[in-house]
């Protein structure tokens, strides 16, 4: 299960976790489509 932390203070800027939230949204999109049920993802096949 993929999972994004962020750390929230008062000095971060927005923009880099939205950034960071498009990427992490990207990643499960590709790894939706690179594999499918009860597939493992194309990162660990062999």
């Amino acid at each position: 299960m993929p999972i994004l932390t962020l750390l929230i203070d008062e000095m971060t800027g927005e923009a880099g976790y939205i950034t960071r939230i498009e990427a992490f949204i990207d990643m499960l999109k590709r790894r939706r489509e690179g594999a499918g049920i009860g597939e493992k993802p194309a990162l660990f096949r062999n």
